[in-house]
């Protein structure tokens, strides 16, 4: 999978990524996947080693839940059961 050519498009909202890595004791690795959807893929390529670094995506992830939580914030719910 890993020296196969990556295919940008589906038509199932799912994905693999595959990638080999050697590690020593005691050491890890982070993998993390980032769903989203661009026209032209080299929008992201040219722009990979600023996105494909932890600290941009954890900002992301933050950004994403003060959205949510200003979206959602002041939603007055209720459930009946």
């Amino acid at each position: 999978m890993v020296s196969q050519q990556p295919v940008t498009t589906n038509k199932v909202p799912c994905g693999f990524s595959g990638y080999t890595a050697r590690l020593a004791a005691g050491t890890a690795v982070n993998h993390c996947t980032i769903i989203g959807h661009v026209n032209d893929i080299h929008s992201i390529n040219e722009r990979i080693t600023e996105i494909a670094t932890m600290p941009y995506i954890e900002r992301k992830a933050e950004e994403a839940k003060a959205l949510i939580e200003e979206l959602n914030g002041n939603a007055d719910i209720h459930s009946v059961i």
